[in-house]
């Protein structure tokens, strides 16, 4: 906590054991909660159970925040108190995210479940194209350079998709534009 107070801003703890391998028990949140500069949690663990057991043990203090990072969990976290999602989806189709965002917080089940369809069908392709830890970030770059928003490159030691994979990504975006509009 003392490096906490010396941050110029305050910090969301990040529960990611699969890549940063951290993980924070329940009670630790419950007690870092209390510090004015930790303002939540965003939870990347793809846990449904942990999840809710963090929001159950915090849900007097409206102060604090929760997020989710996988996106095929947003409609089940918001049912278990989520504020939102920091998901890499968004980045491509944002409107589809907060489309479904919106309607699981207000309660249109139904429609919050046909739209996760569609994240699940990002998943089941574009973040299946290739392997490996980088594969949604690979994913996400070569969806947005086919929509003109940047180039594919990754930062090292990551390396974009190969042609072959490219091509995959084309054939997957070709099938899924027409489903979002």
């Amino acid at each position: 906590l003392r490096l906490v107070d010396k941050l110029p801003l305050p910090i969301m703890l990040y529960n990611m054991p699969g890549c940063c391998k951290t993980w924070y028990d329940v009670e630790s949140v419950v007690e870092l909660s209390h510090h004015e500069r930790i303002l939540g949690l965003k939870d990347s663990s793809g846990d449904l159970d942990y999840f809710h057991r963090v929001t159950q043990a915090l849900s007097e203090n409206e102060e604090f925040a929760f997020f989710v990072g996988p996106e095929e969990l947003l409609v089940e976290c918001i049912d278990r108190g989520a504020h939102g999602g920091v998901n890499g989806g968004a980045n491509m189709f944002p409107q589809l995210y907060v489309q479904m965002y919106n309607a699981a917080v207000n309660g249109e089940r139904e429609r919050a479940d046909e739209l996760k369809q569609l994240v699940l069908a990002i998943s089941n392709t574009i973040y299946a194209a290739s392997d490996g830890p980088s594969r949604i970030i690979k994913g996400i770059k070569s969806v947005l350079a086919e929509l003109g928003v940047c180039d594919d490159q990754m930062a090292e030691p990551f390396t974009r998709h190969t042609a072959e994979g490219r091509k995959l990504i084309q054939q997957h975006l070709a099938e899924l534009l027409p489903r979002l509009s």
